[in-house]
């Protein structure tokens, strides 16, 4: 007897099509309805630029599939060079996703101030470099905003990326006066329960940029920007004026044990007096990943190798 055989349908144009789209092509009937969790997860490129869904996992609840329909809907962007960052690592990368320009538009309607940007353009735009190093500074920054939800004592008040505050300072270099120009990877202005503020300067050190140059003005280094920060340290009427507050402190995260030496040691020399030294402060990637950035014993000074907290653990009820 005949063995019957049946022949499957073919697939209709638009599952094809879904089946094989590729990774930055969006789903031009993508439709998606928002809700308070998609709204919290949009304020989170408040604080930084680029995020995989690891790091913003480590701060609400969220699928990847639900991150794939705010993206196929305009509400996140993905920038093009991760495809670049693919062919450089082995084993399947992370996705990457920073704001879209109907998110930011959610965001300002609920009343957030944000520049007047295309931000699909801006993530497009963004280069691969830029993208290793802002990965960096967003998985920095989601360990303390963790450490901040777990102190009912401390207010995170505000928030500035990386460009979105720039300092200058006087240098003189024994021959001529320069004027030194940085920005942070990332500012916190923390509130304490006395009311006392404090500014944290976040640098994120892969060690990509010479320790040290001759060439202060023109070109980067880790010097550099320890004399920028304690050219600021010496006006604290200009941090003030920007911030509401004349303390703050730089807290530098390196690759490794034997960076971390070598940075204080380059921090130590900017004031052989010591008066500010005081403000560096250092920890590695996986201390900061294994402990409390805030109240962990994980940082050393430019003037102690001891490791030791930067905020007081909190004392439980």
């Amino acid at each position: 007897m005949p063995v019957e055989t049946r022949t499957p349908p073919p697939a209709s144009p638009e599952r094809a099509r879904r089946k094989h789209r590729r990774r930055l092509e969006r789903n031009p009937k993508a439709r998606v309805l928002l809700g308070h969790s998609d709204r919290e997860l949009l304020k989170l490129f408040r604080f930084f630029r680029i995020a995989t869904l690891e790091q913003v996992q480590r701060l609400l609840t969220i699928q990847p599939r639900r991150m794939r329909q705010l993206y196929d809907a305009g509400y996140l962007a993905r920038p093009r060079a991760q495809e670049l960052m693919r062919q450089s690592r082995r084993g399947r990368a992370e996705d990457l996703y920073a704001l879209g320009n109907k998110g930011a538009t959610e965001l300002r309607r609920l009343g957030l101030e944000l520049p007047l940007s295309d931000f699909e353009q801006d993530a497009k735009e963004l280069k691969q470099t830029f993208l290793e190093h802002a990965l960096a500074t967003s998985d920095v920054v989601t360990h303390f905003l963790v450490g901040f939800r777990g102190r009912s004592d401390l207010t995170l008040e505000r928030v500035l990326r990386d460009g979105e505050l720039r300092l200058s300072a006087r240098y003189f270099d024994g021959r001529r006066e320069l004027t030194l120009r940085g920005k942070p990877d990332t500012t916190l202005v923390v509130r304490e329960a006395s009311g006392k503020r404090i500014a944290l300067f976040l640098e994120v050190d892969r060690g990509t940029a010479p320790h040290g140059r001759t060439d202060l003005l023109t070109q980067s280094s880790f010097l550099r920007k320890c004399r920028l920060y304690f050219g600021v340290w010496q006006e604290p009427a200009l941090v003030r004026s920007l911030l509401g507050t004349e303390e703050f402190y730089v807290l530098t995260i390196a690759k490794t044990a034997a960076d971390v030496a070598a940075l204080r040691r380059i921090a130590a020399t900017v004031d052989p007096e010591e008066r500010g030294t005081h403000i560096f402060w250092f920890t590695t990637f996986a201390q900061l990943a294994d402990d409390d950035p805030l109240s962990g014993e994980l940082w050393t000074t430019a003037k102690t190798s001891t490791p030791g907290y930067f905020f007081e653990p909190q004392e439980r009820v």
